[in-house]
């Protein structure tokens, strides 16, 4: 038999010699005054080579352990066939420990047993590690109903729960939570897993979280969601919360993570006393600043009295001057800062300033700076846009399809966010095109997308070989599931009557926010119909939920229309500084922002998420979220869902 698979989270079954015994071995027998030759030659034979690979393992030199596992699988005979897979088995955990991956996958494809339940968990934890959670799932979908052992059934959810989060499956992501929480027995794996848990529950819209609460059957997920629809609904105060306790008072989530969620209920930031706010007001960002700080102003004088509190000074902030604009504003008093605008501005401020003061500025700085704890990010990046939409697509059922982009540094910066994320959730883009800006007949572009030409070059060639005209109807290929559009309305209000022309019309037409111009022109966007994009509660349903966007409206109606969606950023920079603190303390939770529902990752910037709508008789209607795109795994056996949640084997993705 092949050995318990052991990986990082979890502890394994198949460790036969501690080091704490491999030091009392060597101490008997210096205690039974024995030569020192004879003390070398006992040792030499109670440790076996195996048990000195699982000794290298332990003190963490995994390199050694995983070239020592390689060697003793080389001197297997053919009649111990089990124990070289074990020992492979053991070489490609010791290569993933040491990060080296693709040896990791190399050396297990040298098992002979591929389809051993130790292997295929490991097989799915491998291909996780790798970032492909598709094939991870589909490692394990063979073993739904297959008897296995307690911790390999923790092993089994625990992937699948880091897989369905990675795919953006979050309702099955909670799900596998749920189901594994019983399993867990230490408190801090428990409370992980049950933060992880909230925060998939959380990715979720109010919709959602209503519709699958009112479907589910009774038990601790149903129980989960009814506590996330109290938090969803800004109900989850003290009161509420013990009222949900008193109604399970057996659920896991009732003796500490109810705890969590009342400290975080009344936990207040104190206000600054004054606020800076640094923004471009002259020069080729000066529009755009000007829309956010009139979105910050409108916030800030509507937010009394606590704005009578807080003094607010405006100033004038370049990519030049940057770092003295920003001294100074410390120098005036400033307790917080928020800007400046321009990522070259941001960048310099991370690189100059060093300072305590907390600033949340509004754009990223490159990744691979180091990002100072006083330094919040937020941003409105078309490259998140991007990748939330190849979400959507992945969660609607779809795998290949085709994309479009301008040929542009920002079309491209959008189709490589979108393709490297896709590929990573399982997808394939059969075709890509990017198309020029300076016209408006897209044709030649979406002819080579849909290989058109290729069908009519082929009729060309019959025609010279028969000598005499036939019938023809130029044809497109016929592997592609969905078209991409990247490109704003004055583009896709051409594209998408073209897809039509081209027999593409009833293919699934996805976008980001930049297809739709903020306001609705039903003429205009007739057009558009039937293209799905994810935008801001802003655009989408701020007119009827948010009391201030007729009052920006009237005020600016001009600028308000063109620069709507900066409006709302510059309204959330103001409103989320009493929650910065919250947010970073709880990854789990969010700000329901007029940007999107908002969270803070591991360095400190703010990740949206967008809500759906696709285009109807020229006007947007709001797209209920999607349940669950199906999977390859089959339903958990009946008898197991009462069981309540788990520990993912990595962090969650923020």
């Amino acid at each position: 038999m092949i050995a318990t698979v052991a990986h990082p989270g979890f502890q394994t079954a198949a460790r036969r010699l501690s080091p704490l015994l491999l030091s009392g071995i060597l101490l008997f027998s210096l205690s039974a005054c024995t030569t020192p030759s004879e003390v070398l030659d006992r040792v030499t034979e109670t440790i076996t080579p195996s048990q000195s690979a699982e000794a290298l393992s332990r003190q963490g030199q995994h390199a050694a352990a995983a070239q020592a596992w390689l060697a003793l699988a080389a001197t297997a005979g053919p009649e111990q066939a089990g124990q070289r897979d074990s020992h492979l088995l053991h070489a490609s955990e010791s290569l993933l420990l040491d990060g080296q991956l693709e040896a990791a996958a190399s050396t297990l494809l040298q098992i002979r047993q591929p389809e051993a339940l130790p292997v295929r968990l490991f097989s799915a934890h491998l291909q996780l590690s790798m970032n492909r959670p598709s094939t991870a799932l589909e490692q394990l979908a063979p073993l739904q109903n297959q008897p296995m052992e307690t911790a390999q059934l923790r092993q089994l959810l625990a992937i699948q729960s880091a897989a369905y989060a990675r795919l953006g499956n979050h309702f099955e992501a909670a799900r596998q939570y749920v189901l594994l929480d019983s399993l867990l027995i230490e408190p801090v794996e428990q409370d992980a897993n049950q933060a992880a848990l909230w925060a998939e529950l959380n990715m979720l819209s109010e919709v959602a979280l209503s519709n699958l609460y009112a479907a589910s059957a009774p038990g601790p997920l149903r129980a989960w969601l009814e506590l996330a629809v109290i938090n969803r609904r800004g109900q989850a105060s003290s009161s509420q919360l013990e009222q949900w306790r008193n109604r399970h008072p057996q659920h896991p989530a009732a003796p500490r993570f109810i705890n969590t969620l009342r400290n975080i209920s009344t936990a207040t930031t104190p206000r600054p006393k004054q606020i800076a706010l640094l923004l471009p007001l002259q020069g080729r960002y000066a529009e755009a600043a000007v829309a956010v700080r009139d979105g910050f102003l409108a916030a800030y004088y509507a937010d009394n009295p606590a704005a009578q509190a807080t003094k607010l000074r405006v100033y004038d902030a370049n990519d030049e001057n940057i770092a003295l604009v920003y001294q100074q504003a410390v120098k005036d008093g400033a307790e917080f800062v928020v800007g400046p605008l321009s990522k070259t501005s941001v960048s310099r401020l991370a690189e100059q300033v060093t300072s305590s003061v907390p600033t949340l500025a509004l754009n990223n700085t490159p990744s691979e700076q180091i990002n100072k704890a006083a330094l919040y990010q937020f941003a409105l990046l078309p490259e998140d846009e991007a990748r939330q939409v190849a979400e959507r697509i992945w969660l609607d059922g779809h795998s290949q399809g085709v994309m479009l982009y301008p040929d542009t540094a920002w079309g491209e910066r959008l189709h490589t966010a979108f393709n490297e994320h896709w590929q990573q959730l399982g997808g394939k883009l059969v075709e890509v095109q990017a198309y020029p800006l300076a016209t408006a007949d897209y044709a030649k572009s979406i002819r080579a997308l849909f290989n058109v030409d290729d069908s009519r070059q082929r009729y060309n060639n019959l025609r010279r070989v028969l000598g005499k005209k036939l019938e023809f109807d130029a044809r497109r290929r016929q592997d592609v599931e969905f078209v991409f559009i990247a490109g704003f309305p004055e583009q896709a209000r051409q594209i998408r009557p073209q897809l039509k022309f081209y027999d593409a019309g009833k293919l699934p037409v996805y976008a980001t926010s930049h297809v739709y111009s903020g306001h609705i022109d039903t003429a205009l966007d007739q057009d558009m119909n039937g293209i799905t994009f994810g935008d801001m509660p802003w655009t989408l349903t701020g007119s009827h939920s948010e009391p201030l966007h007729s009052a920006i409206s009237e005020l600016w109606p001009a600028r308000s229309e063109k620069y709507a969606r900066l409006y709302a950023f510059g309204l959330d920079a103001y409103r989320i500084i009493p929650h910065l603190q919250r947010l970073q303390q709880y990854p789990f939770e969010r700000f329901n922002g007029q940007t999107g529902s908002l969270r803070m990752d591991e360095q400190q910037r703010l990740r949206r998420q967008l809500i759906w709508a696709k285009f109807r008789y020229g006007k947007p209607r709001l797209v209920e979220q999607t349940l669950p795109r199906p999977q390859q795994t089959t339903p958990i056996p009946a008898n197991e869902l009462a069981l309540p949640t788990a520990i993912p084997l990595t962090p969650p993705q923020n």
